[in-house]
């Protein structure tokens, strides 16, 4: 078994992918030294802040069809737990021990 190694974080491998997956995007070309990543971040929370969907904060109004949208394999995953914990009468647990708990709405 190999030794574990942590993972690590290579800006300028990160910045690629990124710059890759999003068109319009506009980055600095290299982001190796601090100030220039410290540009490519600052364009990436801009890019973040104003786009439209998904929404990059929690917005109850929307979290629904956000998720369907966006993570449709996980959304069906959440929603068939949800149904057999209904279905089987657990209304709330802990976790950890499987112990029922009482329901409690809100």
């Amino acid at each position: 078994m190999s030794e574990y190694e942590p993972p690590a974080y290579e800006a300028e491998v990160f910045w690629g992918q990124v710059k890759r997956g999003i068109s319009g995007l506009v980055l600095p070309e290299n982001v190796s030294d601090p100030k220039s990543e410290a540009v490519a971040w600052q364009a990436w929370h801009v890019y973040l802040a104003n786009r439209d969907q998904p929404t990059w904060h929690f917005d109850s109004e929307r979290f629904g069809d956000a998720m369907r949208t966006h993570w449709p394999g996980l959304t069906r995953v959440w929603i068939e737990r949800m149904y057999w914990s209904w279905t089987s009468g657990i209304r709330k647990a802990d976790m950890l021990t499987g112990r029922r708990l009482h329901f409690q709405p809100g």
